[in-house]
């Protein structure tokens, strides 16, 4: 029996995470690709990184985003004046999910 890298009880809660609904044949197919993909990237700590520098981006580029600035914005009522429908001081909008039982 091969050793996983990822037991069993990990994997469950990966899969239960990832809000994935597998058979017992993609579990065991994906566990296994997991545990290999896992132990190619093991190989890396064996890697003497002493002399490398460390980096935080690899362009180089410092802050690109400008400094946020506070400026006046729209009052409540201006921001809802346009909207079809409101309901205390909110847009009313369409619901977007459908309800569902678990």
């Amino acid at each position: 029996m091969t050793k996983t890298t990822l037991g069993d009880s990990d994997f469950t809660k990966l899969v239960k995470q990832a809000n994935l609904t597998l058979s017992n044949d993609e579990k065991a197919k994906i566990h296994t690709q997991l545990d290999e993909a896992l132990e190619a990237v093991k190989v890396l700590a064996e890697l003497d990184t002493g002399s490398v520098s460390q980096i935080s981006s690899a362009s180089g580029l410092t802050n690109v985003l400008r400094d946020d600035v506070v400026t006046p914005s729209f009052t409540q009522e201006e921001a809802l004046q346009n909207a079809k429908l409101t309901h205390n001081g909110y847009f009313v909008v369409p619901a977007i999910f459908e309800a569902q039982d678990n």
